[in-house]
């Protein structure tokens, strides 16, 4: 007894007592119920005049509610992201006066994954090595803010860092959350069906004529008609339609792909019922740029897929015979693509306008050649550049005109205009590692059994990634958000190839007769 020692017992930290309550195996009806308490609430809460937004009190309550299911499984949070960004449904909320969604979900979801982080490790991780691409991303990052930063005013900075590191975060939380194949696929998976249904609404509004907007998520727009000034174009929950055309060609790819893989019939049909409603929708929102990144993809696809001339030829007879039985108003529109009929894209007031615009984001670079005029500050210099060039001739007060009039109609133009050389130069070379990431997992998973369930997609994210970049030749970049989720699958996609040790097909029938022999 005198010999032994009495061994002094360190208290354990706080982060392993939350970490023994997260590991329990919770059960999820106590969760059905607190949404149906929740459903109530609003419900009562709304038919009450309080003094102040009645939805204060139970938007407070599913915000707890959401971070609790959140914490437990962070992926959720970002399945809600990728749902949210593509529903738009956050603006949508704020247009009604209820509180935004995006900005809490994701400071909630990256604030779960870095406690997750530490209650699992009881310490904080060291700073991360860089990839190049990552480098490049934050290199475009700082251009963004140093260019707003180093503005004579800067009373709305503050406002535009918190959107670009916003619309940024969306694509990281994507990247660190969806770190595995099965929580990436399940992420792709959600994006098509979110799409799809959007599509089925727009296809079914269009169609019928119906004014149903299903709770403004298949709006119609007067902005830049189809034909006559009557006659509305499909925007989508943007309620833009060059916008939503090109959020809809962009995963076009994605869901072509997954043609390509399904190995049942009834796989295939759903797929095939998914594209051509996608296809449709985009047709739809009459976006001329969408037409063209669709024929660039198409191209794209036929190199990558090594298509017969055959091939090739039915499938742009098919895209012909398409565009006969359009309406009248929609084969003008897109007719005015062909520049050698009739001069129609010189007598296109549209196209007429962006040509300006993209003649006024030119100047601005000249002028500022390293950082812009500053990041979303093209719109607020348009009429001093656009006098100054004679291209708003009639023009006599700059403040008579409302700054948020004119747009540049075109990302690269945009993000010259706005930061410069440093900001285009480290943004395409983002894109061009992410890219390069992508394509070098293809060759990767060529002769490896993962290409056809895993690789594929890779190459169909790369196509939608591509189709997006080819639309924004065309398309201004107001709503970063989605490509941002393209960029954060493509970053997870990258994180999780390097977890990948492809084995040969002939060293693994090599393999597999060693062990047999063993066997025997």
């Amino acid at each position: 007894m005198a010999n032994m020692k009495i061994e002094r017992q360190e208290p354990k930290p706080v982060s392993q007592y939350l970490l023994g309550f997260y590991q329990k195996n919770i059960p999820w009806w106590p969760f059905i119920i607190l949404a149906l308490m929740l459903a109530i609430i609003i419900g009562i809460a709304s038919s009450i005049n309080l003094g102040f937004s009645p939805y204060y009190i139970p938007a407070g309550m599913v915000a707890i509610f959401i971070a609790f299911v959140v914490f437990q499984k962070p992926e959720i949070g970002a399945y809600i992201l990728i749902i949210s960004v593509f529903t738009n449904i956050s603006d949508i909320l704020t247009d009604r006066g209820l509180p935004s969604i995006n900005r809490p979900l994701i400071a909630l979801t990256m604030g779960s994954v870095i406690a997750n982080y530490y209650m699992k490790t009881g310490r904080y991780s060291r700073f991360p090595k860089l990839t190049n691409s990552e480098w490049a991303l934050l290199g475009y990052y700082f251009a963004a803010i140093i260019s707003v930063l180093i503005l004579p005013d800067k009373s709305d900075a503050f406002g535009i860092i918190f959107d670009i590191t916003k619309d940024i975060l969306v694509g990281i939380c994507i990247f660190i959350i969806l770190n595995t194949q099965e929580r990436w696929k399940a992420g792709l998976n959600i994006l098509v069906v979110t799409v799809t249904i959007l599509a089925a609404m727009g296809v079914f509004k269009t169609a019928t004529g119906s004014e149903i907007t299903f709770f403004d998520m298949a709006r119609n727009s007067l902005f830049g008609q189809v034909g006559e000034e009557n006659e509305l174009r499909y925007g989508g929950p943007i309620g833009e339609p060059n916008l939503w055309g090109q959020v809809l060609v962009s995963t076009i790819p994605l869901i072509f792909y997954r043609v390509l893989q399904a190995k049942s019939v009834k796989d295939k049909t759903i797929l095939l019922i998914s594209l051509g409603l996608v296809f449709l929708a985009m047709i739809f929102t009459g976006s001329r740029g969408a037409i063209v990144a669709l024929i660039a993809m198409m191209l794209l696809i036929a190199i990558e897929l090594k298509i017969r001339p055959s091939q090739f030829v039915m499938a742009c007879i098919l895209f012909i015979v398409i565009f006969a039985v359009l309406p009248e108003n929609y084969q003008r529109r897109f007719g005015s693509l062909n520049i050698f009929s009739n001069n129609e894209l010189q007598q296109d007031d549209a196209v007429s306008s962006r040509s300006n615009a993209m003649l006024v984001g030119l100047k601005m670079f000249n002028d500022n050649p390293i950082l812009g005029v500053g990041f979303g500050h093209y719109r607020s210099n348009y009429w001093e550049y656009a006098i100054s060039l004679g291209l708003e001739s009639n023009a006599t007060n700059i403040t008579d005109y409302d700054e948020n009039a004119h747009f540049v109609h075109s990302l690269y133009i945009e993000i010259l205009s706005e930061t410069g050389l440093v900001g285009f130069l480290t943004f395409a070379l983002f894109i061009g590692a992410l890219l390069s990431g992508l394509y070098k997992i293809r060759h990767k998973l060529k002769d490896s059994p993962l290409y056809k369930d895993f690789g594929m997609l890779i190459i169909a994210l790369a196509m939608s990634i591509f189709t997006f970049l080819v639309s924004g030749f065309f398309l201004h970049g107001v709503f970063y958000r989605y490509i941002w989720v393209l960029i954060g699958l493509a970053m997870a996609a990258i994180s999780i190839s390097n977890d990948i040790r492809i084995i040969p097909f002939a060293r693994q029938s090599i393999i597999k007769e060693l062990h047999s022999k063993r066997t025997i």
